[in-house]
């Protein structure tokens, strides 16, 4: 009688595998989400103006707050202090599933957030504090903080995905 090649146990193991990576990858594609919109929100930060600080503090994922920490590291150049998103300060919940789509809210609760993002008109001559200056002219540019954010982060998204994939799919090899 002839041996088969096949192998049934490790196609149970496959098999197995199979199952439970399928479940876990909704949650793996949240986090991956998630992340994203916590490395969005940090490039934001940085380009916010600062008057008083509220601006540059009150960026949020929904209705969650983040917060930058220190790493303990420090850059070479500028000799300032490395930061990080504190992970304990967002989750998963953030993100909204509707049919095969997720959608992730990047949020500022000020008032005014968007009259500095987009840009804004003021009477001529009045004081603009988030640039630190008083204008002639009628119209006060934008400084699109998180509209370049974004665009940087979608770029990035293919090859951060498809190493992020690749790691999430070793977990389950046979």
């Amino acid at each position: 009688m002839a041996k088969s090649g096949f192998n049934f146990k490790q196609y149970e193991r496959w098999a197995k595998n199979l199952h439970v990576a399928t479940e876990e990858f909704e949650l793996f594609l949240k986090q991956f989400l998630l992340e994203m919109a916590q490395r969005c929100i940090a490039k934001t930060k940085k380009r916010t103006p600062v008057d008083t600080g509220a601006l540059r503090n009150s960026w949020s994922i929904g209705s969650q707050k983040i917060e930058l920490r220190g790493t303990g590291k420090f850059n070479k150049k500028t000799g300032h202090e490395l930061v990080e998103i504190d992970p304990d300060k967002s989750d998963v919940a953030s993100i909204l599933v509707v049919g095969n789509t997720m959608y992730v809210e990047i949020y500022n609760s000020m008032e005014y957030s968007l009259y500095v993002e987009k840009g804004h008109s003021q009477e001529p001559g009045r004081y603009v504090p988030a640039i630190g200056k008083t204008l002639k002219r009628d119209w006060v540019e934008g400084k699109f903080m998180l509209t370049i954010s974004i665009d940087e982060i979608r770029q990035q998204i293919p090859a951060r995905f498809s190493k992020a994939f690749k790691e999430f799919i070793k977990r389950y090899e046979v």
